[in-house]
């Protein structure tokens, strides 16, 4: 029987023209939906050659201005507990644009 070649991962170059990305993941918080940025820090994947994320950027839809009067209260409810309400979710979210972008060194 013929050895299989091994699957590669095909990753497509991260569209930074479109970003930030709308993704289907809600906000942990109140549900609004989610903008996806990644790119800023990224690694060389020595297996593959290509620069991979290690970390990104999510943000709520529901965010107002940073000059404006809500901003502060917004803020404090969003991220009063950052380690339980959004780790795990930037965490899965990072492993699947490491799985399908990679980045322009």
């Amino acid at each position: 029987m013929a050895a299989r070649p091994l699957d590669r991962i095909v990753r497509v170059l991260w569209p930074k023209e479109r970003a930030p990305l709308k993704i289907k993941a809600p906000c942990p918080i109140c549900g609004a939906g989610l903008l996806l940025d990644a790119g800023e820090g990224t690694e060389l994947d020595n297996a593959t050659g290509e620069w991979i994320a290690i970390e990104i950027n999510l943000a709520c839809e529901s965010e107002p201005d940073i000059d404006s009067g809500e901003w502060s209260e917004w803020h404090r409810w969003h991220y009063s507990m950052p380690y339980v309400d959004w780790l795990p979710i930037e965490q899965q979210i990072l492993k699947a644009v490491r799985r399908k972008y990679h980045f322009a060194p």
